[in-house]
């Protein structure tokens, strides 16, 4: 007969399963920035879906409502959106590689369409506009694996201030492209953008449309306007072609009578991925749009002007 303790066995109930027997894979995210919106201002908010892939498999993770918001380029911790839907590291090294983006999407949707009345959008649906992009990242094992996700579309924001004119006017509308944008295009090679090195490859871009952009500020009182959009990397080189066209309310003539008016500004454009183009503009006395400087600055890092350009004045309103 066996002794005694041999006789004491694994019932059927004491059998874990295979997943709980080993350790599930830990993901940081990082994403510079240093404000508190959303992933377009660079900051992971609470409960955003994301796809990671090791090539064969992909998962749908979530940012913890724990996490905080991964301002100025910290880290966020991410977990499953459900427990079978996730990676776990296997009892020997796989030697993994990750890769991530945003939207979560599965696979990753390498053909964008951008919504040309951008103003109309919901919150989420705007920041889906954005694509972001983890590069295959290498791995070790069994311990933090650590994604750095970059801006794979260009963001445009027209800045206006006619808080120093005789006849302040109230501003109610922007649209930015002249009928040169394209809306819609591949990414046929996502990757690094920003910091001068951009990496991605695009391909048919096309259209011919303007985007009515997103109003993000909007303050009577001091009269100061911030709009902005989210488009394809593209460029044109016609300056002589309407670009930012500005809609006015509020303008009060002599005889006391409101007028409304419409400033355009004429110029070309070359908008690159990962990179954020800020129009600073200031309605003056004379009825005029005065482009005072545009400021580029990488996407993907916090706030760092790499050029600062001044403008003619070029533009007066119709």
């Amino acid at each position: 007969m066996l002794p005694p303790l041999l006789l004491v066995g694994c019932s059927a109930n004491d059998i874990k399963p295979e997943s709980e027997l080993l350790e599930p894979v830990s993901f940081l995210m990082e994403l510079g920035g240093n404000v508190t919106r959303s992933t377009i201002d660079n900051v992971w908010s609470n409960t955003t879906h994301i796809s990671i892939s090791n090539g064969e498999t992909t998962h749908d993770y979530i940012t913890s409502k724990n996490s905080g918001l991964g301002e100025g380029g910290a880290f966020v911790e991410i977990k499953p959106n459900s427990d079978v839907d996730s990676f776990f590291w296997p009892v020997s090294n796989p030697n993994w590689s990750f890769c991530g983006w945003y939207p979560a999407e599965n696979p990753f949707n390498k053909n964008v369409n951008v919504e040309q009345n951008q103003e109309s959008l919901t919150s989420e649906a705007y920041s889906s506009c954005d694509k972001l992009y983890c590069p295959l990242t290498p791995a070790t094992f069994r311990e933090n694996v650590r994604l750095k996700f970059y801006h794979q579309m260009a963001r445009v924001i027209v800045r206006v201030n006619s808080s120093a004119t005789e006849y302040q006017e109230k501003v109610i509308n922007i649209t930015i492209g002249g009928n040169r944008l394209g809306l819609t295009g591949t990414i046929e090679n996502p990757g690094i953008s920003g910091d001068n090195s951009p990496t991605i490859q695009w391909s048919d871009v096309s259209g011919s449309n303007s985007i009515t952009m997103r109003k993000m500020t909007a303050d009577d009182i001091s009269h100061i306007y911030q709009y902005e959009c989210i488009l394809p990397p593209q460029s044109n080189t016609a300056s002589d072609t309407e670009l930012i066209k500005i809609f006015t309310s509020g303008y009060v003539e002599e005889d006391g009578n409101n007028k409304d008016f419409t400033y355009t500004y004429r110029g070309n454009f070359d908008y690159k991925a990962g990179y954020q183009y800020t129009y600073n503009l200031t309605a003056s006395q004379r009825g005029t749009i005065i482009v005072a400087t545009l400021k580029v600055e990488p996407w993907s890092t916090a706030p760092e002007i790499v050029g600062d350009a001044d403008y003619p004045n070029n533009s007066y309103s119709d």
